[in-house]
């Protein structure tokens, strides 16, 4: 499984990192600090290539997740979005671009697999 992990704060990112791979499943996990450097991947492979799951952060400095989520769907509209912000304002829009679950920070390890 292609799985992306893409949030601004890498502590975050490792947590969601290390709660899957407790799970010991065969998984490429790649780390992506902005929405901007996810989205120049993704353009660069072909769908067959592209991530099956993405854990998005919302809130990204100059960047808005719903709009990276946007533009993720408009390139791979069969990837999965997992949005793992610090809000909750925002779980309504994450409705409309699809995403499979809606996690809030802090969380524990147990949400996350």
């Amino acid at each position: 499984m292609r799985i992306a992990i893409c949030d601004d704060n890498k502590l975050d990112a490792k947590r969601i990192e290390w709660a899957l791979l407790d799970l010991g499943k065969d998984m490429d996990i790649t780390y992506y600090p902005s929405g901007h450097d996810l989205l120049d991947e993704m353009a660069k492979r072909e769908e067959r290539e592209q991530f099956d799951v993405i854990f998005l952060d919302i809130y990204m400095p100059g960047e808005n997740g719903i709009d990276v989520a946007d533009r993720i769907k408009e390139i791979s509209p069969s990837t999965d979005i997992i949005f793992s912000t610090s809000s909750k304002d925002h779980a309504i829009e994450a409705f409309r671009v699809q995403a499979i679950d809606y996690l809030v920070k802090p969380y524990e390890e147990i949400d996350i697999v």
